[in-house]
């Protein structure tokens, strides 16, 4: 399984934690932004008019400093933020193994 991205910074991290959740190697593809723009509009649930958009919100934030950590989750929900490993090992099985 390859996951493809403009937005690096997530991939980066999230590759390699849901290759530990399924407990084998996942392959992380960049694709530049052209490539993007062509791949887009052939997934059947995205709206192609959205496309231009998209790459621009994965631009600004390549460009910006990664957010502050903040208590907005618990404000919000009562409840922690799940931390990415605790997420992956949940939903190993939309990764293509694991039990989820």
């Amino acid at each position: 399984m390859a996951a493809t991205t403009s937005a690096s910074g997530w991939a980066a991290i999230a590759a390699p934690t849901a290759a530990r959740a399924v407990g084998r190697p996942l392959r992380r593809q960049e694709l530049s932004p052209e490539q993007e723009r062509a791949r887009l509009p052939a997934d059947p649930g995205f709206s192609g008019a959205f496309v231009g958009e998209l790459l621009g919100g994965y631009a600004t934030m390549a460009a910006s400093a990664p957010p502050a950590v903040t208590s907005a989750v618990p404000g919000i929900t009562g409840s922690p933020a799940t931390p990415m490993r605790v997420w992956a090992a949940g939903h190993a099985a939309d990764f293509g193994g694991g039990q989820g």
